[in-house]
């Protein structure tokens, strides 16, 4: 029984250096992924870009470095990466499967950036929906109605629905 923690103490001294590499790496990256989130925000408002593509771009991001940094992690503890990979994967097509609205919403969240048939401010109506646009968010969006109250709309299905802005001015007056 001695032998076995002696083993046990040996190994766990030995793995104690890598234990605490990962967890600098970690906390380290939790650092300049913050640093970079707060600065892509920054320009992107600097760039005068929509507060809904902003507050979309941000959160997407975060989400995409916060996976990268835990495969560093995990990689850095010992974890083959292929492995890494292929339970993302595996997990991804569960997850897609499971989620497939919600994977819906986040295309659909993709194409009404593209579209642009709103920006932050707008007064929408979709449906028996109407309000002030107040973001667009990686799977819904966020409205506030004349009463104050909000409404979170999928953007999954503000996606294929009909828009009408009422916030719309034509630039260009054509007979």
């Amino acid at each position: 029984m001695a032998k076995m923690f002696d083993s046990l103490a040996a190994k766990l001294i030995d793995y104690a250096p890598t234990l605490l590499i990962a967890i600098a790496v970690l906390a380290v990256g939790a650092v300049v992924m913050h640093v970079f989130l707060v600065l892509l925000s920054r320009g992107l408002k600097r760039s005068k870009s929509d507060k809904i593509v902003v507050t979309f771009v941000v959160n997407v991001s975060r989400v995409v470095l916060w996976i990268l940094l835990a495969t560093i992690v995990l990689a850095l503890l010992g974890i083959p990466t292929s492995s890494i990979i292929a339970v993302i994967g595996t997990g991804g097509v569960a997850a897609g499967l499971a989620m497939k609205d919600s994977l819906s919403n986040l295309a659909g969240g993709f194409i009404l950036l593209l579209q642009k048939p709103f920006h932050a401010g707008d007064v929408i109506q979709t449906g028996e929906f109407r309000g002030t646009v107040l973001e667009l968010n990686i799977v819904y969006t966020e409205l506030r109605d004349e009463d104050g109250a909000k409404i979170y709309i999928p953007n999954g299905e503000l996606a294929k629905a009909t828009i009408i802005n009422h916030s719309y001015k034509p630039t260009d007056k054509k007979a």
